[in-house]
């Protein structure tokens, strides 16, 4: 049996996540801001994406944003 084993950092993670967001969700160009937000030991995922011309985006607080919208993640 073949393994394979990863490490990443935070950087790769979120580059991780948002490309697959993108790649289900999103047309071709796109800009988007995200950041991890470890609530009490938990980690979330917390990303804003809008198209190309949303400069406005640089300027969303995202931790208040994670504050103010539900868990859509994977229930398991």
């Amino acid at each position: 049996m073949e393994r394979k084993f990863f490490k990443f950092n935070e950087q790769d993670i979120l580059e991780i996540v948002t490309w697959y967001i993108a790649d289900q969700n999103i047309s071709e160009k796109f800009l988007s801001r995200c950041e991890l937000v470890n609530d009490n030991g938990d980690v979330f995922y917390v990303g804003v994406f809008g198209d190309t011309e949303d400069e406005e985006i640089k300027n969303i607080d995202l931790r208040k944003t994670y504050d103010e919208i539900e868990y859509n993640g994977l229930q398991f």
